[in-house]
């Protein structure tokens, strides 16, 4: 009702003095639309109607600018280094690491010597075409694992040159290519086809891994890929140490035992992925969720974040904060459980080997009350010179007891955030170990660390070498 005050008390309104005003009710704005999946740019790229599947590989068409700018966001198979994924294809689906220690370790049925024998009869031909080629190599694993491989149409409008079925599952991709020919990069190529067959299921469950089983077969040579989605894209790499030539000569015995071992561990890991179930955590996050300690009692833990390259936050069961590292270096658990018992050193859960040369690191989570002096460089002067003096007692006491460390730099080394009492702490031990069993420096060293003059690269580590740089802090 609208009105004066003297025609609200008029009629007799309860609320002598009150007079009535419109109001408008703005309409209710909808909800935003959900984020998009975090697949959804890769797979629109993928469907772009103004560019053909095929042109995302290398040398289709022309331009190798175009080419390595597609790559960047296309699988690239660890090309260009740009484009290698934040997490390896062997921490993302176990599959994989299980291949690569077949392929150094397993042992060959008849079977499989036969099929590698019958692949060096008609890849060891020289093929002008590649259509012979994938013939016969086709055949051959069909009759192996009694269900087709063969080439596969995929949306009636892209073939790949061969999909190898296990059990009725896809568990494996092949991409041929005849000797010195023109035309696309297979390991490219390979790559793309991957993500045009595996495309649809992974934009229907944003938390499948989907791994298949990848090969390039170029003239003689077959070279093993494994393929992957993480929570963004396809991982496409190369299987360590998983290419074999097909062209041994008759009295080669090792290079036949070689090309029947790939065959041995092509035959386990197919049937692995024909049964293979998803984790239940995100594919942004390593497959392995939990470890066995020295009493076999299996420890689970829940992933939190990256915290680095290779480095998690995580929970166990108790909410009890993790890290867990991935290394491949040969990670001395010895070391690091004599400085933690010493008190500088984050306690140490677990060093366990999970396959393809990486080693699981399980440790406790100590950020909420440490950081890195390296990177809080302004918390240095808050070191005072009897700390400093006391954590350099404890690693001469780890050199007495005949270990190394090899990467004593403020980056390596934690303090309290708010209790200047307590001890530093000394971390990254993926280096280090026993002085006697030679233990020596990685490939690639950070350059801008000060180091003694002879801890380099490939060398031994040494006593002297970790004193000096105690010395520079």
């Amino acid at each position: 009702m609208k009105g004066s005050r003297g025609q609200a008390e008029e009629l007799g309104d309860p609320r002598p003095g009150h007079r009535e005003v419109d109001v408008v009710i703005a309409p209710i704005a909808p909800p935003p639309p959900p984020p998009p999946h975090p697949r959804a740019l890769f797979i629109r790229a993928l469907k772009d109607k103004d560019i053909s599947p095929s042109q995302f590989a290398p040398a289709t068409y022309g331009s190798a600018t175009d080419s390595a700018e597609k790559l960047r966001t296309h699988p690239a198979a660890d090309r260009p280094l740009a484009a290698q994924p934040d997490i390896p294809n062997t921490l993302l689906c176990g599959v994989f690491r299980r291949f690569e220690d077949n392929v150094q370790s397993s042992h060959p049925s008849p079977a499989d010597y036969h099929l590698a024998v019958a692949l060096r009869g008609c890849m060891s031909e020289i093929h002008t075409d590649k259509q012979p080629l994938r013939d016969a190599v086709n055949e051959l694993f069909t009759m192996r694992f009694a269900e087709s491989m063969a080439p596969h149409w995929i949306y009636g409008t892209y073939m790949v040159d061969g999909l190898q079925f296990f059990n009725t599952t896809k568990v494996a991709l092949v991409r041929y290519k005849e000797d010195a020919s023109e035309g696309p990069e297979p390991q490219f190529q390979v790559a793309h086809d991957y993500s045009i067959v595996t495309a649809h299921a992974a934009e229907e469950d944003g938390q499948s891994r989907l791994p298949l089983l990848l090969m390039t077969c170029v003239g003689s040579v077959l070279t093993f890929l494994g393929g992957v989605w993480n929570c963004e894209k396809p991982v496409v790499q190369k299987l360590f140490d998983a290419t074999a030539s097909f062209d041994w000569s008759q009295r080669d015995e090792p290079a036949m035992k070689r090309a029947a071992r790939l065959m041995c561990a092509y035959t386990i890991a197919i049937a692995e992925i024909s049964k293979y179930e998803n984790p239940a955590q995100s594919p942004q996050f390593p497959d392995v969720t939990s470890w066995e300690d020295s009493q076999h009692q299996k420890h689970q833990f829940h992933y939190l974040e990256r915290a680095d390259h290779l480095l998690f936050r995580a929970i166990d069961e108790s909410n009890h904060p993790l890290l867990i590292k991935f290394t491949q270096h040969p990670y001395s658990a010895a070391l690091h459980t004599l400085c933690a018992e010493k008190g500088f050193a984050p306690e140490l859960k677990a060093a366990v080997n999970i396959g393809g040369w990486w080693t699981m690191v399980i440790m406790v989570d100590l950020s909420g009350e440490y950081h890195s002096i390296g990177e809080r460089g302004e918390f240095l002067q808050t070191v005072t010179q009897s700390r400093l003096e006391q954590f350099k007692n404890a690693v001469r006491g780890m050199h007495d007891a005949g270990f190394v460390h090899g990467d004593i730099h403020l980056g390596n080394i934690l303090v309290h955030k708010t209790d200047t009492s307590k001890p530093l702490l000394l971390v990254g031990f993926d280096w280090g170990g026993s002085e006697n069993d030679d233990v020596c420096y990685p490939g690639v060293m950070n350059t801008v660390v000060r180091r003694h003059p002879e801890a380099c690269s490939g060398l031994p580590i040494k006593a002297e070498h970790d004193r000096f740089m105690l010395n520079v802090l």
